[in-house]
């Protein structure tokens, strides 16, 4: 007990001797002891004294709260005034005409006449009353339009006429341009691909080309048809010679004219390149060669639908790459026929039909390559084929009445790739069935999307059809 006391007198010697604070009250005093408040702190005021004080005290610190506001206020009301004012300022309209009299104008009457209309038309202008801007008269614009029109075809007829005088040297005849050599002067393939260019100069003479089977067991191979100019948007000769289309704003006028000529100019050259392309090309026959007469008891035999194609893929593309064919290599042309027709009509007669547009184009590309070998030996030796014994029971085994639609919710972009080479697929096939070769650009595009194409199905991006892509690759860079 007594060392408790001595620690409480320490403690109250280190902090000071506790004071006592008396407050007055209304009916009271209240007496404060705070043991740990020395006097160097000073006298302890209190709060809660006389009213009219603690009122004073109230109002005082109020005061600078209130300006502050009453500032914010004002401030906030003169951005919105000024905000309105300038929202409420009339936007002059672009290509609107302002509406003033004419400054020499005076009327008979007064000037006072004169200075209320023009008052008048500046409130007008001032409360946002735009009128609409003067229109030209159709008669002045269809003149001025209609004389432009006229100076620029016959800028763009001049240009294209002399165009066509210097280059009458260089294009005096297709050979210069496609033959390398004098040897394929005697392509009989190549030499009747434009045989009906000059014949169609008074007609549509359009491009792409189609293959067709002249009367008397004459053929004419790039006779111009409309049948199938549906494929004209498959063709991108001016891509392939390296020239790309401007799409620029100022090309108006004459210019647009020879621009145009010249781009139908670069249209043409590329057409008569298109037969050379190893993907279309045709060797020629040697003279005097006559290949032995295809057996249709060859055909229909196989009953196996698991053997592959690709052998006789790979033997005709070397043969029809040739420049010319002996009597060897016709035979040899005939007996992969032979197999191939063999082997094409089993596994489509025995296929299904394919609902997923991947599948189907691996199927249907394979009789698209079939197809297009049996129908190019068809053109070469149509007498020797024996077209009438076995082509329409062949020809029947292909189905093209059905179509792919919609692209799908997964993968829409490889899934819409297959439904639209698939639906291509179909309408060429079709065409094969007639015993005609498509359009070569057609079929120049289809085999680009499935050799070179990325999204190309199986088999067609292996390795064992690398030689096709080589063949397009050596094409585009000896252009």
């Amino acid at each position: 007990m007594v060392a408790s006391t001595a620690a409480h007198k320490e403690q109250r010697q280190q902090w000071g001797d506790a004071q006592d604070y008396r407050v007055l009250g209304d009916d009271k005093t209240t007496v404060f002891s705070l043991p740990h408040l020395s006097l160097a702190h000073g006298p302890l005021r209190s709060t809660s004294g006389h009213p009219q004080r603690r009122f004073q005290d109230r109002r005082r610190n109020s005061l600078p709260r209130f300006l502050a506001a009453t500032a914010l206020i004002l401030s906030i009301l003169v951005i919105g005034v000024i905000c309105k004012a300038a929202r409420e300022v009339p936007q002059r309209q672009p290509g609107s005409t302002p509406r003033r009299l004419a400054s020499g104008w005076l009327p008979d009457e007064s000037a006072e006449l004169c200075q209320i209309a023009e008052h008048c038309l500046e409130l007008e202008a001032d409360m946002g009353i735009a009128q609409p801007p003067a229109q030209a008269t159709a008669g002045a614009e269809s003149a001025s339009m209609i004389e432009s029109l006229v100076a620029m075809l016959q800028e763009a007829a001049e240009a294209h006429e002399q165009q066509r005088t210097e280059g009458t040297e260089c294009l005096s005849g297709p050979q210069v341009i496609m033959y390398p050599s004098s040897e394929d002067s005697a392509n009989p393939a190549l030499n009747g691909s434009f045989a009906n260019l000059s014949d169609n100069e008074g007609g549509s003479s359009s491009f792409p080309y189609s293959l067709t089977h002249a009367e008397g067991g004459e053929y004419v191979k790039g006779s111009l048809q409309r049948e199938h100019s549906g494929f004209l948007h498959t063709a991108t000769p001016t891509g392939a010679m390296g020239m790309e289309p401007r799409a620029d704003s100022s090309l108006t006028g004459p210019s647009l004219g020879t621009q145009q000529f010249l781009y139908l100019d670069m249209v043409f050259l590329e057409a008569w390149r298109l037969p050379m392309h190893p993907f279309v090309r045709l060797p020629s026959v040697e003279a005097g060669v006559s290949p032995r007469k295809l057996r249709p008891s060859r055909l229909f035999l196989h009953q196996r639908t698991n053997v592959s194609a690709y052998a006789y893929f790979s033997t005709l593309r070397e043969l029809f790459l040739r420049r010319s064919l002996d009597k060897g290599s016709a035979d040899a042309i005939m007996d992969a026929i032979e197999d191939l027709a063999d082997v094409a009509w089993t596994q489509t007669s025995c296929r299904a039909r394919q609902i997923r547009p991947a599948l189907a184009v691996s199927a249907l590309g394979r009789d698209f390559l079939a197809l297009d070998f049996i129908v190019c030996a068809i053109q070469l030796f149509r007498d020797e084929m024996r077209l009438h014994m076995w082509w329409e029971k062949f020809a029947s085994a292909f189905r093209t009445n059905y179509s792919f639609k919609g692209s799908g919710l997964r993968r829409p972009r490889l899934r819409n790739f297959n439904t639209q080479l698939a639906n291509r697929l179909l309408r060429v096939i079709d065409i094969y069935k007639q015993g005609n070769r498509p359009p070569l650009p057609e079929v120049i595009e289809i085999k680009r999307l499935l050799f070179c194409s990325p999204l190309a199905p199986k088999p067609f991006t292996d390795s064992p059809y690398n030689p096709w892509r080589n063949d397009d690759q050596a094409f585009l860079e000896g252009q």
